[in-house]
């Protein structure tokens, strides 16, 4: 496996000196660069959970995670040899809790097919059933996504039913414009024509130094091979921070981790070996 490690970098649509930068310029995406791809693929993560300062070591204090994956495709959008991603499990790191409480629940067959304004109807604030994972007042998507050949598009995240075993779950849902793309704008009034993809990951609980797992399988599933894929999170408690220092420190400062594994299609005979990506961010008390 390899591991590939956080560059904070300038956010451009480009490819220059031989290593591919991505983003969108309308929600404002988290700086990450990924290697280009060759014979295997790359992969790479980034995450910021706000506030990062005048937290407690022992106590969580609510906030918002932002998380943002990416991949370069040895071989874009061909399934057999590995072209999508298949599975991306994301472990974070365990002075963070995810806390869906009592809010309203939503899942994938809600918003299937749906334009970002129906969407927000079914499972956010313009509907009786608001399960939008950001405050009722935002009048912007989660984030943003990319897909093979160029597609763009934005994210929404809804608090998910908990599956068979009690586990939470989360939605998320991309609304990607086959053309035309002038940005993401206001979910509530986006009908744009375009193509919608949901997945839903699974949290459990992870091992330390890491806290809770997401799971989200079947991306190869999706009609269009995902590049990249950009969701940030707050409502309420939904998630919250301390600063334990558990990680100890780098450069003398408290840090977070994340851990982020890519399968992608094809199996191992015909696709390509698994990824292993970190990425951490500063604390302070």
């Amino acid at each position: 496996m390899r591991i590939r490690r956080r560059s904070a970098v300038i956010a451009l649509l480009a490819a220059t000196l031989g290593v591919a930068v991505y983003a969108i310029a309308a929600n404002a995406t988290l700086p990450l660069t990924c290697p280009s791809a060759t014979t295997d693929n790359k992969s790479c993560v980034t995450f910021k959970f706000l506030p990062n300062t005048g937290l407690s070591t022992t106590t969580r204090k609510a906030g918002s995670i932002e998380v943002r994956t990416h991949t370069n495709y040895a071989h874009p959008a061909d399934k057999a040899h590995g072209g999508y991603a298949a599975t991306v499990t994301v472990l974070f790191d365990s002075d963070f809790a995810v806390t869906p409480g009592t809010l309203p629940k939503c899942t994938g067959s809600m918003v299937t097919g749906k334009t970002p304004h129906d969407a927000m109807i079914a499972c956010g604030p313009t509907g009786s059933n608001n399960a939008w994972l950001l405050p009722s007042t935002s009048t912007v998507f989660n984030g943003t996504a990319t897909a093979t050949g160029g597609l763009q598009g934005c994210t929404l995240a809804f608090n998910g039913k908990p599956n068979a075993s009690g586990n939470p779950t989360i939605v998320l849902y991309a609304r990607i414009w086959l053309s035309n793309f002038t940005g993401c704008g206001n979910p509530r009034n986006t009908t744009a024509p375009g193509t919608t993809v949901v997945l839903t990951g699974t949290l459990t609980n992870g091992t330390a130094p890491y806290g809770k797992k997401l799971t989200v399988p079947n991306i190869d599933q999706l009609p269009l091979a995902l590049n990249d894929f950009d969701a940030k999170v707050t409502r309420g408690s939904y998630v919250s921070g301390k600063c334990s220092g558990h990680n100890g420190t780098i450069g003398g400062s408290k840090y977070w981790k994340m851990k982020t594994t890519f399968v992608y299609s094809g199996g191992s005979t015909n696709g390509q070996p698994a990824d292993t990506a970190t990425a951490t961010q500063n604390c302070s008390n």
